[in-house]
């Protein structure tokens, strides 16, 4: 596997972190990043979504009484055994370091990361509210 091509846009790293998924006009669901992109995360939950469905991302890295959130806007591709995969629409602008830096901390191919970083687009890292309107 390690020497297979990746498809993908954006690299994904391995990472265990709590997150909040709020859905357009509904409750708040917790779960668990298994891996994260600059382009999406996808997420272990029992919770089970439409796909094609929007939601908000918070993420939340740190300590307590210091932790940080890293906020996105994103719309369901994918749920399956558990897990929901969600394509990011946005970025909180300011979140987009973190993310990157937590992402590059994690990943096999720094390098490589670093070259897709300067892809991203400005208008996918923006102010972003807290919640779905």
């Amino acid at each position: 596997m390690g020497n297979s091509k990746n498809n993908r846009s954006f690299s994904r790293s391995n990472i265990a972190i709590a997150t909040r998924l709020t859905p357009a006009g509904a409750a708040s669901i917790d779960a668990m990043v298994v891996d994260l992109s600059m382009n999406g995360v996808l997420v272990k939950t029992d919770a089970v979504l439409e796909i094609g469905s929007k939601c908000h991302v918070s993420m939340l890295i740190g300590h307590y009484m210091h932790e940080l959130p890293i906020s996105a806007n994103g719309v369901v591709i994918r749920v399956q055994q558990g897990t929901i995969a969600i394509c990011f629409d946005t970025i909180g602008i300011e979140a987009a370091d973190e993310l990157e830096s937590m992402i590059l901390f994690q990943s096999p191919d720094p390098e490589q990361c670093l070259h897709e970083f300067e892809s991203i687009s400005d208008t996918k890292k923006r102010a972003i509210p807290d919640s779905l309107e």
